[in-house]
């Protein structure tokens, strides 16, 4: 019995033993699989910690090189904002030194211009004058007369109108003239029809013809072109032309025959 009881009590033991063991064993399988799952998460919080990290890394590269390429662009942007100041710069000056250049050469060209046509009309001429407007006028027989056509011959031209008192009183005069034979001059006259309180060309021609100067040299300026284009501003006015087309003289007012005659034997 006693024996029994001793065999009994060390299967209980063993029992017990191996129940502890298990237990153990259960126990330390348990704390693998803790320590493993335990590793597991802290692997996965590094991997985790590692990407964030590595997240940021990418997100600050980035940033970097958006800053980077904003702040090369800003550069850019300034160094073409400098060299488009700088060329504007430099064309408004080319531009201004090419204007003065220009302006320069211009009055350099027009004093030459002006120096040669003196120059040219001294040479020109054989008097001291510039030369006499040209013109293209009727006359009241309807002829045209043109001062070119009277190149190579002096010229005695007056202004008058029917009005005019002292025009009136030395026509006689002027018709003498304009009949001499053989005479190196022509004489030529000139009434501006609607101008100056002259008649109109039909009125004025009705009172020529009951004038015993119903053959004197008259050319009509219907539109007072040679009043303007020689300065006439009262009558009679005398112009005396040389016989290369140069305005030698002008008179104003009352001039008897022998002062003409003596002007036009002084010109050439």
């Amino acid at each position: 019995m006693k024996k029994t009881t001793m065999i009994l009590t060390g299967l209980s033991c063993l029992a017990l033993l191996g129940a502890c063991s298990k237990k153990e064993d259960k126990m330390a399988m348990h704390d693998t699989m803790s320590s493993k799952s335990h590793m597991k998460v802290k692997a996965a919080e590094r991997t985790k910690k590692n990407d964030h990290m590595k997240s940021d890394k990418m997100k600050n590269d980035k940033m970097k090189k958006h800053d980077k390429m904003k702040s090369d662009k800003m550069a850019d942007d300034k160094m073409k904002k400098h060299d488009k100041m700088a060329d504007d710069k430099m064309k408004k000056h080319d531009k201004m030194k090419s204007d003065k250049m220009e302006k320069h050469d211009k009055m350099k060209s027009d004093k030459m211009s002006s120096h040669d046509k003196v120059k040219a009309d001294s040479i020109k001429t054989k008097n001291a004058g510039k030369t006499a407007p040209d013109f293209t006028l009727m006359d009241i027989n309807g002829e045209t007369h043109k001062l070119s056509d009277y190149k190579g011959k002096k010229i005695y031209l007056k202004f008058w109108a029917s009005w005019c008192s002292i025009c009136l009183s030395t026509l006689p005069d002027t018709q003498a003239l304009a009949d001499v034979k053989d005479k190196d001059y022509e004489v030529l006259t000139v009434v501006s029809p609607n101008h100056n309180n002259e008649k109109s060309e039909e009125g004025f021609k009705k009172w020529l013809s009951g004038t015993d100067y119903k053959n004197l040299p008259v050319l009509l300026d219907s539109k007072g072109q040679l009043l303007k284009a020689y300065g006439v501003r009262s009558y009679p006015t005398s112009a005396f032309i040389d016989s290369d087309g140069a305005l030698v003289k002008t008179h104003i007012g009352y001039m008897d025959k022998k002062d003409i005659e003596k002007t036009l034997k002084e010109i050439k």
